[in-house]
Order: C-alpha cells, then structure tokens, then sequence
C-alpha cells in the first residue's frame, strides 16, 4: 500500500453503548410527603381538622360553652401521564449497541421527575376545598401572600433565608415536635450561598452538604436542602419560585394503569414499543406548612 491509499483499509471500532444525556434522574421531592400509598380512584381527599383550646369557666353550673371544630374536606385529582416511544426491528441488528437499557433507564428518570414536579406544583399551587356535605361546593384555596418572601429583583440572601426559617416558627410548625423540614435550591442559590462569608463560615458541615450537591443528614437552618433545577418563573423577570415545606404539609398520590412493558406493534411494522401510563396526585394540607420565595436566578 502506498500512502495514498492506506486510508481507504482504515478500520472503524463503532460503540457497543449509549451514553446518557445529562438529566435528574432520582425522585429528591416526592419523598419528603405524606405518602398515600397507591390510590384507587380518579382523586382522593383530605381531611383538615381545626385548632381548639380552652377558655375560662364561668359561674358554677352554667350552661356548658361548646367549642365547635374547624372541619374541612380537600379534594386531590389524580392526573394521569404517558411515555412511549419504539425502536425499528432493523436496528438493533445493524448496530452493537442494546437499546433496551438506555430506554428503560430514561422512562425511570421522567417517572421520577415527573414525582417531583407534581409535588412541587401542589406545594405552591392551590387546592379544592369545602366544609359542607354536598357534590358541588369546592372552591380554590391558593398559597397566601402570608406564606411567600418575595425578593424576585434581587439574588437569595441570608435575610430571605431567615424570614422562610422564621415563618415556619411563627405558624408553630416547630422541629422540636418531631416536624421534619424541607427547602429546594438550584445552581444560582447555590453559588450565592457559597459566594457568601457570612454563610459558609457559620456552619462549615452544612456547606459541605452543599458543595456536594447530594440530599445529606446535615441540616443547614433546620431545612433538609434538596437540589431542584424544575423551579418555575416567579413574578419578577428572571426570578424562580423556591419552596420550603414540612414533610408532614402535603400529601402524596400514585397509581399505576400500565407498567413499563415493551410490546412488538405489528401496525408500525413491528417495532418494538416501549413506555407505560402512571398517575400522580398530591394536595397541601395546609398552608401555614409551607413558604415559598421567589429570586432573582442569577444563572438563567
């Protein structure tokens, strides 16, 4: 061979896997809810039950003051999802490549995403409520403004950090009675906090947590800090909607219609299917167990 032509003997080693895009692919939120288990039905309830307390006895033998209980009913719709797609009969036999691994690996990462961003839109969405026996009669009961720190116009600081902290011990949502709290976060917190003196020098373990970017036992303002790049857009221009909740403030959903499986469809000419139907449902139980906050995403 000369070397003009050597080239035309070169050889190619093609690829015997595939490698996947970068994406989310655990559930970090939809663990820290109420979990209702698998729910037999097109939505379910919840059942709030209000605050009572004493009061001062009158004279000996009056009458007997009844205190009547707050009671209300919230209704959860489960929603239903669908992931299919399908693989040509000629390919796997043209390519060293298995596609079937790849698949079921990303069908599992949507699901899981797919767990979380329910969870996050019930927690700063609104909910059915009623307090009457009746068909009808639900009306919307959203987040108030009580329950938000809006500072959309400017990045995550330790002072909206605190409020969403402090909130939490107003509405008597307290640690020391077993509450466990939670709190999301994205890159742009990310680099403010740690871009911060004042804050990593104050609780170096918690930081590391952090830094990590991996759910931990550490606990940084009593919050559980979760990683969550899904936020959606705030009020402001630029801004993101993050949310701190207990875990004991919203409940959680699943049913499961269809399972992952991989059928050949004989009208697509054989292609081998692969995907599955599941449904998710959650609801707030109540609102003084959660705080959103909007900032500015430094990073958009």
């Amino acid at each position: 061979m000369t070397d003009a032509t050597v080239t035309a003997a070169y050889v190619r080693e093609f690829d015997d896997s595939f490698r996947l895009a970068v994406q989310q692919k655990q559930s970090r939120i939809s663990s820290k809810t109420i979990n209702r288990g698998q729910i037999v039905g097109a939505d379910f309830t919840i059942n709030k039950f209000g605050v009572v307390d004493f009061a001062d006895k009158g004279a000996r033998f009056a009458a007997t003051p009844l205190t009547h209980n707050a009671v209300a009913s919230r209704l959860v719709v489960m929603q239903d999802a669908i992931l299919a797609t399908a693989v040509d009969p000629s390919d796997p036999v043209k390519m060293k490549a298995n596609l079937d691994g790849p698949i079921r690996t990303s069908f599992e990462a949507a699901l899981n995403r797919r767990r979380d961003a329910t969870v996050y839109n019930a927690l700063i969405g609104s909910i059915q409520e009623k307090s009457v026996y009746a068909d009808s009669g639900y009306a919307a009961v959203a987040l108030p403004a009580t329950q938000k720190v809006l500072q959309g116009t400017a990045a995550i600081s330790k002072a909206t950090l605190i409020k969403v902290r402090a909130l939490f011990q107003k509405n008597q949502v307290a640690v020391e009675d077993g509450e466990e709290l939670n709190i999301t976060y994205n890159a742009s917190m990310l680099e403010t906090i740690l871009a911060d003196t004042t804050l990593t020098s104050a609780d170096f373990l918690a930081v590391q947590m952090l830094q990590s970017g991996k759910i931990d036992e550490s606990k940084w303002l009593g919050f559980n800090w979760i990683p969550y790049e899904a936020m959606t857009a705030g009020t402001e221009v630029g801004s993101k909607v993050g949310v701190a909740w207990a875990t004991s403030g919203i409940d959680f959903g699943w049913a499961n219609p269809e399972s992952f499986r991989m059928d050949t469809r004989a009208d697509i000419s054989y292609a081998k299917q692969f995907g599955g139907i599941y449904s998710f449902g959650a609801g707030r139980n109540d609102e003084k167990k959660v705080v959103s906050f909007e900032f500015k995403d430094t990073m958009a």
